[in-house]
């Protein structure tokens, strides 16, 4: 059974220089990320806040996984 999905409770961005970090209900994000590549969404009292990241990796795989309906048509 997989975990429940959930909500970060609070972010946090740090930015010195070339190096920024982040951190989800103080845990530190374990990956190097792209210092230009954090945006943080505007912040509306009706609205949820957002961030946005751009992670580095050496290699990035996309498996796109889905079946069309019994119709022959995507859903």
């Amino acid at each position: 059974m997989s975990e429940p999905v959930r909500i970060a409770r609070e972010v946090r961005v740090e930015r010195r220089g070339q190096i920024a970090r982040l951190y989800f209900d103080g845990t530190e994000f374990p990956y190097l990320l792209a210092y230009e590549g954090i945006k943080v969404g505007d912040i509306h009292p009706d609205d949820m806040p957002t961030v946005r990241f751009t992670v580095l990796a050496e290699r990035v795989d996309v498996i796109n996984q889905f079946e069309p309906d019994p119709e022959g048509t995507p859903e």
